[in-house]
């Protein structure tokens, strides 16, 4: 689905994915948002992998604002 997932130390990414997979939209939420708990900014990869999360699940406006909130800090989608 995402080949280009990476794992640093903390693998948001492969979670993120799980999360997705699983259709657990809290828990994704949650390891999301804990990125900035820790300090760390999302990367393109993460905010795609929710995007995708939150479209398949039908939340529609929730990801726009999302996309929005990418392209205010210079991210642009692959």
């Amino acid at each position: 689905l995402y080949p280009n997932a990476h794992g640093d130390s903390i693998q948001f990414d492969y979670m993120l994915l799980s999360h997705t997979r699983l259709q657990e939209w809290s828990s994704l939420q949650k390891q999301f948002d804990d990125l900035f708990g820790i300090g760390k900014l999302p990367n393109v990869n993460h905010y795609e992998i929710v995007m995708f999360a939150m479209a398949y699940a039908k939340e529609l406006e929730k990801t726009e604002l999302l996309y929005d909130q990418f392209l205010r800090i210079d991210m642009l989608p692959t």
